[in-house]
């Protein structure tokens, strides 16, 4: 049901004519590759051999010395045995993060694809783009490995590892690295976080049995806030932990099958997760099964100082050679940091770890690396075959813009859009001719050089489809701080003279990003004041807003006044930069996408602080437990065409009985009555009753409920005049929430299914279907005990 109807197909490429690709080198400069001539007679090194047995010789010949060496993210161990330093500090979070390079002096540079930004990518609600996008980036991954890429970071190689995505949920808009997440809704992360894993690791071409990619995800987990993010601890209550800060992570190692993942700076309730046993080897290892799928191997890395923060920032034990302990111990294998390389033989010889204990740290990492092919000859592997041009290659161009059209939402169009050509336009706002801030964050390099002149900007998306009729530009204002003098009254007297005007307002790092949360959620600077002016002019106009947690936008949102309005999220388009954002508004392309978060209004944040954890506190975070009125709520989003839903379930009665261990099998049937090919999102939500789940009399204080939750969605194209219909299958685990005690159970009393493509359950378009939950005998089916692992 999650898969997607609709999408650009980015295949890997090969090099099937020496003149079309730049020559593969056998072992490329600063190559990472182990068992070469004459370091190639080691039983580790013979591909006939059983991985487990492989390793275990390996790990036999590396000294203690060596051992911890190669437990910092930079790999130094091994020399005398043939193995050069690997580099485990990649990012990939939409893109690969590396240097632009040229293969030899012969080729012209070529630069890492870069997709629209995560919120974006959540948008489409497109899991087969997810995948697509993953298969991408461990497809240049492999390139630049093969070609003797740099990660940029220290002058680091590419290697054979990546880290994506970010699985901590948007729960606050003022996070600084909101940018960098999915959705507030967790299962939806993980369904998302896992099919972009799948298509980083494995991909769409086989690979004759080698991992594509090893990815890790992060940052597990209850990461939400910037300020003090090295010491803070956040208390958080089991049900909390179990009903909105693990279901992303069990998603991604269960369903995406992660290899890895990378652990928070933070502490939950007084344990860094970073030195957390129950989070790393009890939930992530033993009981999802991370490292299942590949024969025992897995890794762990610490955020980047989060090992020395242990004792450092929280203090949670004495001295840092016990903090390395505690954190080898808790199953953390990679160290992005100096407490491994400095404290870990202290730590062995003051009894606080074991030798053991780095060796099964060792095997687990070494295991991966052999699955990926570190250690086997290049004519064995196919990966060895992707060419230099599969860089930001034409079909990986299209993905990219793919990825922006799909992922922006069409919040209110009053008849504005699309534009007709031809016309008279005024771009005003901080954005209209911005170039590297549409990228988003985490990456290295866009353009040759380093520049953004390849970015197309907004500007020049509008020129380039306005057709005979022109284009002027104001700023304004600035991003952040006051208009300069006459700015605004520049910017007003362009739009008076204009036919249509577009404002192009937003965020960037300047107001959030690593290291610095949002101070709110309201437009930053002068920019309200830039759009009342222009609103007040009375023009038809158009507000872009890109940004990475979303805006607080009443005054806008609300506008009443007596020329028409649209309002697009864009949130960042990527590397495509203003085309897609030009495309949509001369209808060019009609694939808008859904909002992945809720769009608070302003009082919102005057009622919660960025530092309350609780998800259930009133009024309450995310859709799930909101209880006041969203400007625009989690999965709204328009189109230029207008469809019908419908849904049933033809085989079960008006109330469906479930008990464990059955299913109801529905439909819902999406029309196109307008007159453009579009694309909808069919979403589906479980909506529990209260009052016959927990009776007043039985239950006088009940364990907390969401108001609804999401269960199923699917993107779908629909051409005019065509309908779409779209089974799906759900099981008891649909009805499923925590309980105080951080269980995970199906209460027994009545539910609602109700199938929508707006977000909205209540009203016009929308069908239900009613279902009894029956425990037999017991207020609930038990689906999985976290609490079991808490003393």
């Amino acid at each position: 049901l999650k898969m997607a109807s609709r999408v650009i197909i980015a295949p890997a490429l090969l090099c099937l004519a020496a003149v079309a690709c730049a020559q593969l080198p056998r072992y490329p400069a600063h190559h990472t590759h182990a068992c070469l001539p004459p370091n190639d007679g080691f039983p580790f090194c013979d591909t006939t051999l059983p991985i487990p047995d492989r390793v275990a010789d390996l790990v036999s010949r590396l000294s203690l010395q060596d051992k911890i060496a190669n437990r910092y993210d930079l790999e130094q161990a091994g020399a005398g045995i043939g193995l050069p330093s690997y580099n485990w500090n990649q990012e990939g979070l939409h893109g690969l993060g590396a240097q632009c390079f040229q293969a030899n002096s012969s080729t012209p540079a070529r630069c890492p694809t870069i997709f629209a930004a995560p919120p974006a990518l959540a948008a489409s609600w497109n899991t087969t783009l997810l995948f697509d996008i993953g298969d991408v980036i461990g497809t240049e991954a492999r390139a630049y490995n093969n070609f003797g890429g740099n990660r940029g970071y220290q002058n680091r190689p590419v290697d054979l590892n990546v880290w994506l995505p970010n699985l901590n949920i948007a729960r606050d808009p003022r996070w600084g690295r909101q940018v960098e997440t999915y959705s507030e809704d967790p299962w939806m992360t993980g369904v998302l976080g896992a099919a972009i894993v799948n298509g980083t690791q494995r991909g769409k071409q086989p690979g004759n049995g080698y991992l594509k990619m090893i990815v890790a995800a992060k940052h597990a987990t209850a990461y939400q806030i910037e300020d003090n993010r090295f010491s803070r601890n956040v208390n958080i209550s089991l049900h909390d932990l179990a009903a909105t800060y693990y279901p992303a992570w069990e998603g991604v190692v269960i369903d995406g099958k992660a290899a890895g993942f990378m652990c928070a700076y933070d502490a939950i309730n007084g344990v860094p997760c970073c030195g957390s046993n129950y989070l790393i080897t009890q939930l992530m290892r033993n009981d999802w099964g991370l490292g299942a799928a590949f024969q025992g191997g897995s890794y762990v890395q610490s955020d980047c100082g989060a090992i020395e923060a242990i004792s450092g920032d929280h203090h949670y034990v004495a001295t840092e050679v016990e903090g390395v302990a505690v954190a080898m111990n808790a199953g953390v294998d990679i160290d992005c940091g100096d407490g491994y390389t400095n404290q870990l033989g202290p730590a062995i010889s003051q009894g606080y770890t074991t030798e053991s204990t780095i060796d099964s740290s060792v095997t687990r990492t070494y295991t991966l690396q052999m699955l990926a092919g570190r250690f086997d000859p290049l004519s064995q592997q196919p990966y060895a075959n992707i060419p230099f041009e599969a860089i930001d290659s034409p079909e990986h161009q299209a993905l990219a813009l793919e990825s922006a059209l799909q992922g922006m939402v069409l919040l209110r169009n009053d008849g504005v859009l699309p534009l007709v050509s031809g016309r008279k336009v005024a771009l005003v706002g901080p954005f209209g001719k911005a170039d590297g801030d549409l990228l988003g964050n985490y990456f290295e390099q866009r353009c040759p050089g380093g520049s953004f002149s390849c970015v197309p900007t907004i500007y020049d998306g509008l020129t380039k489809y306005n057709g005979a009729g022109s284009v002027s530009f104001v700023q304004g204002c600035p991003v952040t701080g006051h208009a300069p003098p006459g700015g605004i009254d520049t910017a007003v007297a362009a739009a008076k003279s204009a036919d249509i005007v577009v404002i192009a307002l937003g965020t960037n790092s300047q107001v959030a990003e690593e290291g610095q949360d949002a101070p709110n959620m309201d437009l930053p600077g002068d920019q309200s004041k830039l759009a009342a002016a222009i609103l007040a002019v009375g023009k038809p106009t158009i507000v872009l807003l890109l940004n990475g947690g979303t805006l607080s936008i009443d005054t806008i949102a609300n506008f009443t006044g007596p020329s028409p309005i649209a309002i697009v999220e864009v949130f960042f388009p990527g590397e495509a930069g203003g085309i897609p954002i030009a495309m949509q508004l001369f209808g060019l392309a009609n694939r808008w996408g859904k909002l992945p978060a809720t769009v608070y209004p302003a009082i919102y944040q005057t009622q919660i602080p960025i530092t309350e954890m609780s998800m259930t506190k009133p009024p309450g975070r995310t859709y799930k437990y909101y209880l006041g009125r969203p400007l625009y709520p989690f999965g709204f989003g328009l189109s230029y065409t207008t469809f019908s839903v419908s849904g049933s379930c033809p085989d079960h009665p008006p109330v469906a009985v479930m008990s464990n261990g059955s299913t109801i099998s529905c439909s819902v049937t999406v029309t196109n009555t307008g007159t453009r090919d579009g694309d909808e999102v069919v979403q589906v939500y479980v909506l529990p009753n209260a009052s016959s789940i927990f009776p007043a009399n039985v239950y006088p204080t009940p364990d907390p409920l969401s108001i609804r939750q999401l269960v199923a969605f699917q993107r779908v194209a629909v051409p005019k005049g065509q309908a779409v219909t779209v089974p799906f299958t759900l099981g008891v685990a649909a009805f499923a929430s925590a309980t105080n005690e951080g269980d995970r159970v199906a209460w027994a009393g009545r539910y609602e299914i109700v199938f929508t493509t707006t977000g909205i359950t209540e009203g016009p378009n929308t069908s239900r279907q009613a279902v009894e939950i029956d425990a037999t005998g017991s207020d609930r089916i038990v689906l999985r005990r976290y609490a079991a692992y808490y003393p």
